[in-house]
């Protein structure tokens, strides 16, 4: 499957690790090439430069409308999804519904990078128990 990753940062990195080696066609998306690829240093999390990647926040769309959303209208022939936490082993996956859930999946990353900093890792995540 050809799969396009947003973000070069910890999370993108680990999807995209993941997903390729699970054999899919990945591609990475950041917002200044040359940029990113010329990053030699780690960036302010300890997160390894693009270029070294061993193939492992500002929201600006909120509310109304999504950036899964905003991709979908732009391509509408491509299959926009949120999560492939299934590809992850994961067996007990909610399926929260529509493409407009987008909205409330992306608002967590605030959630997120406050714990990250607070236990100095990207290597934790959420639980929800019914």
């Amino acid at each position: 499957m050809r799969i396009a990753i947003l973000g070069t940062g910890t999370v993108g990195q680990t999807v995209a690790g993941r997903l390729v080696e699970l054999g899919h066609d990945v591609t990475v998306g950041t917002r200044d090439i040359d940029a990113t690829m010329t990053r030699t240093e780690p960036d302010g999390m300890g997160n390894p430069p693009y270029p070294v990647w061993a193939l492992p926040p500002t929201l600006f769309v909120k509310d109304t409308d999504s950036l899964a959303e905003q991709i979908q209208r732009e391509f509408p022939g491509a299959k926009v999804v949120i999560a492939l936490l299934d590809s992850f082993g994961h067996t007990d996956v909610i399926d929260l519904g529509d493409i407009t859930t987008a909205r409330g999946t992306e608002m967590l990353l605030p959630a997120w990078v406050r714990p990250m900093g607070a236990l100095n890792t990207p290597y934790f995540n959420f639980k929800i128990v019914r």
